[in-house]
């Protein structure tokens, strides 16, 4: 009874693992984006 309450404790662990993961590559990917915006409009100004 014990270890089953504990693989279920570690799978939950490692399924909230996953959601962080996905939510930091998520910002992580928003903020590359955002850069490249950045940069692009940066490069408009200078051909002005």
């Amino acid at each position: 009874m014990g270890l089953s309450l504990r693989t279920l404790e570690i799978k939950s662990d490692v399924r909230r693992l996953f959601v962080y993961r996905e939510f930091f590559t998520g910002i992580i990917n928003m903020t590359d984006s955002c850069h490249v915006e950045l940069d692009m409009i940066g490069m408009e100004y200078e051909k002005r």
